[in-house]
């Protein structure tokens, strides 16, 4: 009988850890691919969302968003590059997060 009462509980309880965790493996990739593609543009221009559209290519169900905020155009200066990505999860009624980051390298060129 508390078994029958508690077992709903846990079972949210758990479902709520695995969707949480999914949702900050998430995160952590799109860190990762704003990393990448701000090392890439600063080492080659133009290459930036490239390489973080390449990085998230595994990422499945999700649309990439990539933004070169700033270039190495002129000498001394910095590439910043913004990563969104929108992921949904469908077992809560297909709601969708979306996950950013920014990431901004010195010029190597």
């Amino acid at each position: 009988m508390e078994f029958a009462l508690v077992l709903p509980v846990l079972v949210a309880l758990l479902f709520g850890i695995v969707v949480t965790g999914l949702v900050f493996i998430g995160r952590m990739q799109v860190q990762a691919a704003s990393r990448e593609g701000a090392r890439a543009g600063a080492v080659a221009p133009g290459n930036a969302c490239d390489a973080a559209r390449e990085q998230l290519s595994n990422f499945s169900s999700s649309s990439v968003t990539c933004t070169e905020l700033r270039d190495c155009s002129t000498t001394g200066s910095r590439v910043q590059l913004q990563v969104t990505q929108t992921v949904s999860i469908p077992v809560l009624g297909n709601r969708t997060v979306s996950l950013d980051s920014t990431s901004v390298y010195a010029c190597q060129v």
